[in-house]
Formats: C-alpha cells, structure tokens, sequence
C-alpha cells in the first residue's frame, strides 16, 4: 500500500486502524483508487506510533480493538499536539446513540457505522479532508502574515533608529554652530573697543570661524572698502592673499535664482536698516554650489550714529545634506508603512475570500446533503438524531466561517462605505452593551477601495477604543457628504480624556489611524473633554468626484 495510486501520486495520506483485515481489505483499494496513501494500524497503540511519525491527514478508527479501544486511542492523539489536529472518523458496527456521543466526546469528527457504505465513507473522507487542508493553509497563510508584521516592525525599528540618529547630528551641529555664532558676534562688537587684546582675540575669532565654517565680514563706507576674514574667503572658495572681492564681484558669485533675493535684503539693510538673515547658493570652483546663510546688520556707535555694516557668511552645506536625509529618511519610513499596510490589507481581502469562497461552499454544500439525507431518512429515529446533531454543527461551522471572513474584510465593503459603516454598527451592537447608530447625511459617496477601507479601518478603530476605554452609554457614527467632501463623525458620551494624559498622539491607535487619514489625504481631528465625551472626525476632499 506505497505504491503511487491509479491517478498518479499520493495527494493525501489515511491511517487506517482495525485488528481485522478484512476490513481494511474493503476500504483501501477505493482510497488507493483515488491517490490516497493508506497506513495500516492493528490496534490503539501501533495507531499512536504511527501517527506521531507519518502525520496523516485522517485517520479512520475501529473502536473494539484488543488492548486498548479506539475512544481511548482518539482521546490520547488528541492530547498530543503532533497529532492533535488529525481528523478522526470512527468506522464500527457499534451504532448505539452513547457509542456515537462517546466517539465524537472522545475528540472524533465523525462516526460510521459498518456495514460500510463506500459511497458514503469516500464522501466524508473527502469533505473532511478539504476542511483539514483549508485549515492547514489557512494556518500557513496566518503564519506568513505575523511574519510580514515582525519584518514591518523590524523595518520600522530600523529607520527610526536611523532617523533619531541623524535628528541627534543635526542638534549637535547646530548647537555647535549657533554656539561659534554667538560667540563671533559678541567678539565682533567689541573688536574696536578692545585695541589691547586684538590679537588673541583675532586668533581665537579665525579657529572658531574655522570650526564652525563661518566668516564675517565688514564695510564701513565706500572709502574704507569691503574687509572679507580668512574663514569668509574659504567659504566663498577665494584663495587668501588674492585681491578682495567688492559688493559687485561677491554678487556675482551668488546663484543666479538666488542673486534677487540676497539684492533685496542688502538694499532693505542700506535703507532701512532691517537686519537679514538668508539662506542662498553661490558658485564656487569648477561650477559646484555651495550653501551658505548670510547675515547682516547695521553697526551704530554709542550715540546712535551709523558706523558700517557687518555680517557673517556660514557654510551650511553639510547641515542643508543631513536636512534632506532626514526628510528622506521620513518619507521612506511613511513609504514602507504604507506599502505594508497596502499588503496586509490586500492579505485580509484574499484570505476572508479563500474562506468565504472555497470553505464555507464546502460547508453549506455539506450542510445541505445532511438536511436531504435527514429528510430521506425521516423514520429512523436514530439517524435522524444523529443527522440533526451533524447539521447543527454544520450550520456553527458555517457561521464561524462567515464570522472570521467578515472580521478580515466585510463583505458589505465591497457595496460601499455606507453597507460597511451600517454593518460595522450592527456588529458593535452585537457585542457591546453600549447603543451604536448610525447616520447618513447626503448620498452614497464616490470612494476608491483605498479610501473607503482607509475610512473604514478608522470608523473600526475608533469603536474598538470607545468598547475597551470609554465606558460609554451611546455611540454615535455619522457620514456627512456633499459634492466635494466626505466627513466622518464618531462619537461618545463616555468618560473622555483626563487632562493629564490629553490626546496623547503616541499610542499605536491613534498613529495608526493619522497614517490611514493621511496616506488618503484626508485630516484628522481629536476633541474631548474630560468626563464629556470624545469625537473622532475624518475629513476627505473628493478632488471633484461627486456622488453616485
């Protein structure tokens, strides 16, 4: 019984365990037929070992063996978590109603009675092993997403360490900067009055403007000139020792786009003595631009007369870099958050699919053979009995089915905002003591899938917290909608937010459904109250869309 069956190779594989050969004889050669491997038990413990080394897909069990029965052999593979997931179908003659509740007490998923009908047991044996192997892959297909979720988190990790590490540099350079800054400016005002110490002062002035990559300059009137430090003529990338540049040479190296702006706040400075503080580029050596911030401001005398005009050039190029990386850094961590929750959304679309489609056909087709088969069998009390327990397990399975599918994605999604909101209150309402209702204020709104599943998943958020924290009485979901907008409304009469812990934005919740607003280009708003109630508001531009 190794070898490949009629049909090609083994698909399933079937523990069979009865002492007697001859039973085994009659099965076997119908499940080989159908490229399903057979194993051979003599009794309760071969069945164990077995089981716990092949791992079939079913097993079916005689319980009259020698040694130990099958009820006890069932009720022992179901305590090991190696074989505790095998579906067990009893195959006896022993057919009494506290035989049947014993084999499906003891762990069985179904019980037959002998003499066999092969029909009928090759019908079961196919029905449970489809259940068995769409519960495997649904296991696997949940496995692969928790996995997907740690290797997001991970990701996420990753680029906020990378995020806070760059936020960390660019503190400490500006910090570094504007404390360089400072200190040029204090030593420059009192540069004149302090004749004495000069040249300490001038040295100390050009390592700090070195450090820091910022020079000063000075023009005291068109006699005097233009006087340029060491560190402003390596900013400019101006070798020392060459002539000066004046106003007009150090205009032209200014970006051309940018020559207008630096023009205007000199020319406010000469005439209305308004200080400037700006950010442009200049062209330096073989075309390359640099960034620098360039201040200016008036000199007065002690008596308020107008002595000059100084100023400082900065380069502030490499800081202008960690900027754009970190605002890179920003936007990549938004772009891998939405990509995953895109997955993850589109995940929960095909396994609620997989399992309303595939299972829960299988299960209403299986429930509506039970209801004919109770009819045909109407006058044997014992199959009737039997048959109705077999259908009201059924209709349970059929209901989980639907409740788990409905739980990843609503069907009602797929008819609209308006069905999903609708049935989203009916839910709540279902398993909270709280009143839930829902309005509707215009028409049917015009919402890709995106949108609508991103306003869903908020709706479904803001519940799910008004459930676990609100202590609410009654809840409120209202959907306003015009020609060029959609508003959502959720709101409570629960116990608010305490001032001390007012809208904290850091909670996975509340980040999680900002993410979702803003990945749609909707805005998010938050108002409670402490004691009074929270509210909960989306607001979406249509962009011109109107309603259907």
């Amino acid at each position: 019984m190794d070898q490949a069956g009629a049909n090609g190779p083994y698909t399933h594989t079937v523990l069979i365990v009865d002492d007697l050969p001859v039973n085994v004889a009659v099965v076997a050669p119908h499940l080989e037929d159908r490229a399903i491997s057979v194993l051979v038990a003599q009794n309760g413990f071969d069945a164990l070992r077995k089981a716990q080394l092949t791992r079939p897909d079913l097993i079916l069990l005689d319980v009259k063996m020698p040694g130990m029965d099958g009820f006890e052999t069932c009720r022992r593979l179901k305590l090991d978590a190696r074989t505790s997931e095998i579906p067990v179908i009893f195959m006896t003659a022993r057919s009494a109603s506290e035989d049947i509740v014993h084999g499906l007490s003891a762990g069985g998923v179904d019980y037959i009675t002998k003499p066999i009908q092969i029909p009928e047991l090759l019908a079961r044996i196919n029905n449970h092993l489809a259940v068995h192997s769409l519960h495997r892959q649904l296991a696997e297909r949940n496995a692969t997403l928790q996995r997907e979720m740690l290797v997001r988190l991970q990701v996420e990790v990753a680029l906020q360490r990378a995020h806070d590490e760059l936020e960390n540099r660019v503190g400490q350079r500006t910090a570094e900067l504007a404390q360089a800054n400072d200190l040029l400016r204090s030593e420059n005002l009192e540069r004149k009055q302090v004749e004495a110490q000069l040249r300490g002062s001038k040295a100390r002035l050009a390592n700090a403007q070195r450090l820091a990559h910022i020079g000063d300059w000075e023009w005291e009137g068109v006699d005097a000139g233009l006087y340029w430090s060491e560190e402003a003529l390596n900013v400019m990338d101006i070798s020392p020792g060459i002539s000066e540049p004046g106003w007009p040479n150090a205009l032209r190296i200014v970006y051309r786009a940018d020559r207008k702006t630096v023009m205007h706040a000199i020319h406010n400075l000469i005439r209305h003595g308004t200080p400037y503080c700006i950010d442009c580029r200049i062209v330096v050596s073989r075309g390359h631009l640099r960034t620098i911030q360039a201040q200016g401001e008036v000199k007065y005398s002690t008596d308020g007369r107008t002595l000059g005009i100084v100023g400082t050039i900065q380069d502030i190029t490499e800081r202008k870099s960690i900027e754009q990386q970190l605002l890179a850094s920003r936007e990549q961590l938004r772009e891998v958050s939405a990509y995953l929750e895109a997955a993850r959304e589109e995940e929960r679309k095909f396994i609620a699919r997989e399992i309303h489609d595939d299972l829960g056909q299988t299960l209403t087709a299986l429930k509506l053979d039970l209801a004919l088969l109770r009819k045909r069998l109407a006058g044997d009390e014992v199959s009737s009995t039997k048959l109705a327990m077999m259908h009201r397990l059924a209709e349970n399975a059929v209901w989980t089915v639907r409740n788990v599918a409905s739980r990843l994605r609503p069907a009602a999604l797929n008819f609209g905002i308006v069905s999903a909101l609708e049935w989203l209150t009916d839910d709540f309402n279902q398993h909270n003591t709280a009143v839930c209702r829902f309005h509707l204020r215009g028409n049917e709104p015009s919402l890709n899938d995106t949108e609508a599943t991103a306003v869903f998943r908020i709706a479904q958020e803001s519940l799910t917290n008004v459930a676990r924290h609100a202590g609410a009485t009654k809840v409120s979901v209202t959907l306003v909608t015009s020609d060029s907008r959609v508003s959502l409304f959720v709101s409570d009469d629960g116990r608010g937010l305490a001032r001390d812990n007012s809208i904290k934005r850091s909670t996975f919740g509340l980040l999680g459904m900002e993410e979702r607003a803003r990945l749609i280009g909707a805005s998010l708003q938050i108002a409670s109250a402490h004691g009074g109630g929270t509210v909960i508001s989306v607001d979406l531009a249509l962009n011109g869309r109107t309603a259907p």
